[in-house]
């Protein structure tokens, strides 16, 4: 096992997060670039730091929006 240090963790220049339509996702992986478009919040936080459903606690549009 090795230690991480600062420099190996993800970095995020922006990152912006804004209620869309419910039944569209349209996800895109570019360059540097990352847009999910219709996942909710709770999956994407759930990809990004690698935990569980029940790691995460919050408010119930975490499940929805």
């Amino acid at each position: 096992m090795t230690a991480t240090t600062a420099a190996d963790q993800p970095k995020f220049e922006v990152a912006s997060v804004k209620r869309t339509e419910r039944g569209i996702i349209k996800n895109f992986l570019g360059p540097g670039t990352v847009t999910l478009k219709g996942d909710p919040l709770k999956i994407v936080l759930m990809e990004d730091f690698k935990v569980r459903t029940y790691q995460i606690i919050g408010p119930s549009w975490l499940d929805e929006d």
